[in-house]
């Protein structure tokens, strides 16, 4: 159960929400006790649903996070240097 506070948060959290690795609600609805209430017992009281969550989640996960993010700093950076040369 995820919900974003923040805008950079929230690419992050429809991606594992579309993977349906997660249940995710705005700020406003996790305010909201009714809507909270049932949203926990849509992913804790469904044994399958939450194990097929952590499967979808798994999928996501490679272990490769930190090699992504320094090949798109390699690529900005080639990116920043072609156009400064040119």
């Amino acid at each position: 159960l995820t919900v974003a506070v923040n805008d950079n948060q929230r690419p992050g959290v429809n991606l594992a929400k579309s993977a349906g690795a997660i249940l995710a609600l705005t700020l406003a609805e996790a305010k909201r006790p009714e809507i909270l209430e049932r949203a926990i017992q849509q992913v804790f009281c469904k044994q399958k649903q939450w194990i097929n969550m952590g499967n979808a989640g798994r999928q996501l996960i490679n272990g490769k996070g930190a090699e992504k993010i320094v090949a798109q700093m390699e690529s900005f950076t080639r990116n920043v240097h072609t156009v400064a040369n040119s």
